[in-house]
């Protein structure tokens, strides 16, 4: 089906080289800064930008923080 794979391959089609040195969570940091109001995220209607999910993920990890979760550690 051409929508499906315009859909699943095409529109995915956004390889970018990342600094070795950088973790995942670093990189998306950056992106957050530089483009907060970005979409990063659409669900159905619903749309996330990069300064909304990155905002959401801080407030997980200070609370995940305050109940005793370090690094390195396992959560769940």
């Amino acid at each position: 089906d051409g929508e499906l794979r315009r859909t699943l391959v095409d529109w995915n089609d956004t390889a970018a080289e990342l600094p070795h040195e950088s973790c995942l969570h670093e990189a998306f940091e950056e992106r957050a800064a530089a483009a907060p109001e970005a979409v990063a995220l659409i669900r159905g209607a619903e749309e996330w930008t990069y300064g909304e999910v990155n905002a959401a993920a801080n407030r997980l990890a200070r609370h995940l923080r305050g109940l005793g979760a370090g690094v390195g550690g396992r959560v769940g």
